[in-house]
């Protein structure tokens, strides 16, 4: 058994979906941390309704990992600013 769940599912791409899921896992950790209220996630990150939902339900395979990224980095952004 390897550190990839996806890998040992034999699943093309394990790589990548491997790296979406712990970049997600990151914006939801930072999420729940900093309870920011949903208006104003959605407001910094650009999304709608149904993609705050795909967020919190953690459903990695809906953003490209390129869109997770820009997500953990604008949120760190926010942490390093005075509020």
């Amino acid at each position: 058994m390897s550190q990839n769940p996806y890998a040992d599912l034999g699943l093309k791409d394990a790589d990548i979906l491997q790296r979406k899921s712990e970049i997600l896992w990151s914006v939801i950790f930072i999420l729940d941390q900093r309870q920011i209220p949903k208006r104003d996630v959605k407001v910094l990150l650009g999304i709608d309704d149904k993609e705050f939902d795909h967020i919190q339900n953690g459903h990695s395979s809906v953003f490209s990992e390129e869109a997770l990224r820009h997500f953990l980095e604008v949120l760190a952004e926010k942490n390093s600013s005075p509020t």
